[in-house]
């Protein structure tokens, strides 16, 4: 983390996608550009591209694998419109048959349902574990996704790494974690109430939780950029699965942006 101390901050307008359905595993795969070991199991969850068919950045998603055919997406919030017709219009494909090309998929916009905050610095961790009274990080395990209970309030959380790029080519690397708690929208108040009432927390905006993700490169706007940018362009080519086969990996491989 850039400053000592703990913030929290209210992202509710982030965009959340649930993707369910026999074919979601394969709908993820041919969607986004995630590697697919990181979500071989429920519970597991990374940081991906969407694209679009020229192999230009529509939006810089989280993904979670919150059951053995079901999925969340995060999107940034200017996205989650054009994100979740993006995805709409692949779930409806046919073949020369008539076919669905995607068996029982079901795409759901569900931001105005799920209340999300952001919990991240040095005791983050420590107060969910008072909020919860459980250890938030033996429950979590090896993976970044749980559900615990706070209250008498069921919340899903989710640990993600603040990432930094070393270079187009290099690995992305851990820099800190942030901690999403989502629950239910009409609880979300609620819950806003309790975190303000902890001395140890500060309150920071959106905006100022979004430039600290822009400065760590884990936040790609595509929403604000007045042309779609290819993954190189945006610095994010570490993000582009090796294997060609999603949406827009044949246009990278045209432009020598992927191997053949």
């Amino acid at each position: 983390m850039e400053e000592i101390g703990t913030y929290f901050t209210d992202v509710s307008r982030m965009g959340k996608i649930r993707l369910s359905g026999k074919s979601s595993p394969e709908f993820v795969k041919v969607m986004t550009t995630v590697e697919l070991w990181r979500l071989e199991t429920p519970g597991q969850a990374a940081i991906a591209l969407v694209l679009n068919a020229e192999g230009e950045i529509i939006d810089l998603v989280m993904i979670g694998r919150t059951g053995e055919h079901e999925y969340l997406l995060l999107t940034n919030p200017g996205a989650v419109c054009e994100v979740t017709e993006w995805l709409e219009a692949h779930a409806e494909l046919a073949n020369n048959e008539g076919v669905a090309v995607f068996e029982d998929i079901k795409v759901e916009d569900r931001t105005d349902r799920i209340g999300t905050f952001a919990l991240y610095g040095s005791e983050a961790q420590m107060i969910l574990d008072e909020l919860s009274k459980s250890d938030v990080s033996a429950e979590l395990g090896d993976k970044n996704l749980t559900l615990l209970t706070i209250g008498r309030l069921q919340v899903m959380i989710v640990r993600w790494p603040l990432l930094r790029t070393h270079g187009q080519d290099m690995p992305l690397m851990a820099e800190g974690e942030v901690f999403e708690v989502h629950l239910p929208a009409k609880a979300a108040e609620d819950f806003k109430k309790i975190l303000l009432g902890i001395s140890e927390i500060v309150l920071e905006t959106p905006e100022e939780y979004i430039a600290r993700r822009r400065r760590a490169h884990t936040c790609f706007d595509a929403a604000e950029q007045d042309v779609y940018i290819r993954p190189e362009t945006a610095g994010l080519k570490a993000l582009l699965r090796s294997s060609s086969d999603f949406v827009g990996a044949r246009a990278l491989k045209k432009l020598g942006i992927l191997s053949h």
